[in-house]
């Protein structure tokens, strides 16, 4: 979805202070643009699957290894090609 800066996205919140219902005492209204935030949320979005669809086409082999953990955190299909050859996987 895409965000047009002409019409801001806004997030709004209502509170009601009254004794009983129907007697309304105040209103309390908070409206925030959160314009920017969506846009953000949506180029995030869109970064990640760029990077995703790059990680899984390249013919490289591609290893995501956490040092702290030492274990792997993500391979590619070339990566388990090199890993675990064919006649292994059987």
């Amino acid at each position: 979805m895409e965000y047009d800066q002409a019409s801001p996205i806004t997030e709004q919140m209502c509170f009601c202070d009254g004794a009983h219902i129907g007697q309304t005492r105040g209103l309390v209204c908070v409206a925030m643009d959160i314009t920017e935030r969506k846009r953000a949320e949506q180029a995030l979005r869109s970064s990640e699957e760029r990077y995703r669809r790059l990680f899984a086409t390249v013919t490289d082999a591609l290893v995501v290894f956490d040092a702290e953990t030492r274990q792997f955190v993500d391979v590619n299909q070339s990566a388990l090609d090199i890993l675990i050859p064919q006649h292994e996987a059987r």
